[in-house]
């Protein structure tokens, strides 16, 4: 990786991806900033950001031809003859580090904008133990090792944990971060440790369990159905002082004191205490944009047509008025302590995504 790695610095590829800002997908400009060019950085432009075929035989010169290899072998690249092209992944920069992510209907190397959210949001630990659960292509894992932590890394997919290897690698952080494959929910079964911070990012979107989507999207009836699992498989695995972070999307009603969601109600089952932060509501029915998204996926799964699946819908998710993106930090109780939750209502005059 490092004659990667050298070349992406001297090519001036992060600087020229990081014009358009940090994460982001700008493939239009990407495409009328590239056409004046010249090697080598048209070349990685238009292997990584583009999609566009290059020779294996430049890709082996610039890269090298084992990092070429290994890039293949991950499922990142693909090859046919002597081109390769990009399976659907770009390399995007984020904090001075480089990622490789999918962007795809089904991705099996997911990074969206709720994973920059909680990389975003996450809480600045130095030197502690943090864990990082629905790790996927490593970006949590990663911001953490930047400080020095020491970092486990648990994602179940195969091809996920391939990507995140790369994102290690290329980044120089192989052995600042344990990666296991496995599911969070076995992990624990056969773990003793504590953390001070553990971290994660699971599949949120409220649907009904019947509906077909992919699985790093679909996070049950309420959106809180890996959620409920690990608070309760992990409660016990926090440090003194230790707690939770994570993103999510689930449903409410009421505002201000009458406010009323599964999440709150998971919290104090579970004796935590802390901050969760309402980033944003989508109004369930009418014109709310999140409900037509997942009427659309209803009627896509079932068969049948969108205004059937809108009301389906609104029959599922009952008297709750809203979709509630959030971000928690949350700790354990100790004793007979009663769960406080503070709640930082940031959704008040925003209705747009996890960020204002």
């Amino acid at each position: 990786m490092k004659q990667f790695r050298e070349t992406l610095h001297e090519s001036g590829y992060s600087q020229f991806y990081l014009f358009f800002g940090e994460m982001n997908m700008r493939y239009r400009d990407w495409a009328v900033a590239a056409a004046g060019l010249r090697a080598p950085l048209k070349v990685l432009v238009s292997l990584f950001l583009l999609g566009e075929p290059v020779s294996q035989a430049q890709a082996d010169r610039l890269i090298g031809a084992q990092t070429t290899q290994q890039l293949i072998d991950a499922k990142i690249l693909k090859s046919a003859g002597e081109t390769l092209t990009s399976n659907s992944f770009h390399l995007v920069v984020h904090r001075g580090l480089y990622y490789f992510c999918q962007v795809t209907g089904d991705p099996f190397a997911y990074l969206g904008e709720d994973s920059i959210a909680l990389g975003q949001y996450q809480t600045p630990l130095w030197n502690r133990r943090v864990l990082d659960l629905c790790s996927g292509p490593g970006i949590q894992a990663m911001y953490a090792a930047q400080r020095g932590n020491e970092v486990t890394a648990v994602e179940q997919g195969a091809d996920a944990c391939g990507v995140q290897r790369i994102n290690l690698a290329l980044n120089e952080l192989t052995t600042r971060v344990t990666l296991v494959n496995a599911r969070a929910e076995d992990f624990v079964r056969s773990e003793k440790r504590v953390w001070d911070q553990i971290l994660f990012n699971p599949p949120l979107v409220p649907l009904p369990g019947k509906v077909e989507t992919p699985s790093v999207r679909h996070g049950g009836h309420d959106g809180l159905e890996l959620v409920r699992e690990i608070l309760a498989g992990y409660r016990e695995r926090l440090a003194p002082g230790g707690h939770f972070e994570f993103v999510g999307m689930s449903l409410s009603k009421g505002r201000g004191k009458r406010l009323e969601s599964p999440l709150l109600t998971l919290a104090k089952k579970q004796r935590l205490s802390g901050r969760v932060h309402l980033l944003s509501r989508h109004q369930i029915g009418g014109s709310g944009v999140i409900f037509a998204m997942h009427a659309a996926s209803v009627a896509r799964s079932e068969a049948t047509s969108t205004d059937t699946a809108r009301r389906q819908l609104a029959v599922e998710y009952g008297d709750y008025e809203d979709f509630l993106l959030y971000y928690a930090c949350l700790h354990a109780n100790r004793g007979a302590q009663k769960s406080v939750l503070n709640l930082v209502d940031m959704a008040a005059t925003h209705y747009g995504g996890w960020f204002s």
